[in-house]
């Protein structure tokens, strides 16, 4: 499950989804807002990313977790 609101992640955690949480800082343009961070990661984020400019390392990080299930 990908998303950007606590209500996303926490349905994604509570269906057994792995969950990504979007915690854009959009005044930046790029890069992670803190306050978005803390509140998805309180919300049960597995992991967290600001965009999708990095795209091959979400894909990576989604690899290895299936790899671990």
């Amino acid at each position: 499950m990908v998303g950007d609101g606590r209500v996303e992640i926490s349905l994604g955690r509570e269906f057994g989804a792995l969950t990504l949480g979007v915690a854009s800082d959009e005044e930046a343009r790029c890069g992670i807002n803190p306050v978005k961070r803390a509140r998805l990661i309180k919300a049960g984020a597995h992991a967290i990313t600001g965009d999708f400019c990095d795209a091959e390392a979400i894909l990576d990080w989604l690899d290895e977790c299936i790899a671990l299930a």
